[in-house]
């Protein structure tokens, strides 16, 4: 019957529903540029209180310092990855990078060799896989999630009841 037809949204509604399905990617780019920004301006100002950058920083074209460079916007690179410092002050930044690479819903929580490949992508610090590792093993989503990848459990078979005290021990090791 038309005359119980009625639409549920007006044209107005719609069109701006429309707009903002279009531009939802657009957001969440723009989200995760400025956490990077603000991430990667952080690690910039901590190569002054880093003893490891102030080392390297003075031995960048010798021999010594093979495959660490500076880049022209100030970051100190080991084979053109960004040098994470770890000053107690900043020992916030590699969280900051374990968070944005691996906690991020658009991360969607890769695993230890997934996350260990998209940070040392872009990032580089001593020790980085045993970080991702512990930081992963960690991870409370991760533990939760993960599947069981043993045989399940057989049934629970009684113990037969012994005739004195002692005459059987056992342990149950679940």
């Amino acid at each position: 019957n038309p005359h119980n037809f009625r639409p549920v949204f007006g044209r107005e509604q719609f069109v701006s529903s429309l707009r903002a399905t279009f531009s939802k990617e657009t957001f969440l780019r723009a989200a995760i540029r400025m956490d990077t920004e603000s991430l990667r301006n952080d690690i910039r100002a901590a190569y002054e209180s880093d003893t490891l950058a102030k080392d390297i920083s003075d031995q960048i074209g010798t021999e010594e310092a093979r495959g660490w460079s500076r880049s022209d916007d100030g970051f100190l690179l080991f084979e053109d990855r960004v040098y994470v410092p770890d000053t107690p002050e900043t020992t916030q930044l590699r969280l900051r990078v374990f968070r944005e690479k691996h906690d991020h819903p658009l991360a969607g929580h890769p695993g230890q060799n997934k996350t260990f490949a998209i940070i040392s992508r872009e990032y580089y610090w001593p020790g980085l896989r045993a970080s991702v590792r512990s930081y992963v093993q960690a991870c409370v989503t991760c533990s939760r999630t993960k599947p069981h990848r043993h045989k399940l459990y057989g049934r629970l078979q009684p113990l037969p009841i012994p005739a004195r005290p002692f005459d059987s021990i056992s342990m149950d090791f679940i």
